[in-house]
């Protein structure tokens, strides 16, 4: 599984649990939870689309 899925996962699940909350303040904190996962997989997703078109090529490999 690649680790954008993993982190869209993650989200889910925290968004769930803060459905889930009787606590505000605890429904917010795992908001803002899903928030970051959500922005890590778009990160990570990022980050594999412009490696894939444009690798890196490591130093020494001339």
């Amino acid at each position: 599984m690649r680790q954008g899925t993993s982190f869209r996962l993650m989200a889910s699940d925290a968004a769930r649990q803060a459905k889930e909350a009787t606590d505000q303040a605890e429904a917010l904190r795992l908001l803002q939870m899903a928030h970051y996962w959500i922005s890590a997989a778009d990160n990570e997703d990022w980050l594999n689309a412009n490696s894939i078109h444009h690798p890196v090529r490591s130093l020494g490999s001339d």
